[in-house]
C-alpha cells in the first residue's frame, strides 16, 4: 500500500467515526427528552403498577384457593376464621 492511499482512506475514517460519535452522544443526552416526547416514561410507570397489581392479584387468588381444612374458597378481604379484622366494619343496611 502507498501512502495515497492512507491519504485518501484515514480521513474519511476519522470523520465517519467522528460522526458515529456525535450521533451516540446526541443520543444519550436527548434520552430523557425523548423517552417524555415519545411516552415511554409514562408507558413504563404505567406497566410497573400494573405489574404489582397482577401480583397482588396472583396472591389473593392463590390464598383464596388455598382453604383451610376442606372448607371451601373464601375472598381475599374476608377474615379467617378466628381472627379479628384489621379495619372496622361499617354499618350496613343491617345496622
Amino acid at each position: 500500500m502507498d501512502s495515497s492511499y492512507f491519504q485518501l482512506s484515514v480521513p474519511n475514517l476519522v470523520l465517519a467515526a467522528f460522526l458515529l460519535l456525535t450521533l451516540a452522544g446526541a443520543i444519550v443526552l436527548l434520552r430523557s427528552f425523548l423517552r417524555w416526547y415519545l411516552g415511554l416514561a409514562a408507558m413504563e410507570e404505567t406497566l410497573h403498577r400494573l405489574e404489582g397489581r397482577v401480583k397482588h392479584l396472583q396472591e389473593a387468588f392463590a390464598e383464596a384457593l388455598e382453604g383451610e381444612n376442606g372448607a371451601p374458597p373464601r375472598g381475599p378481604s374476608l377474615p379467617r376464621p378466628g381472627e379479628k379484622e384489621d379495619r372496622p366494619r361499617l354499618p350496613g343496611p343491617r345496622g
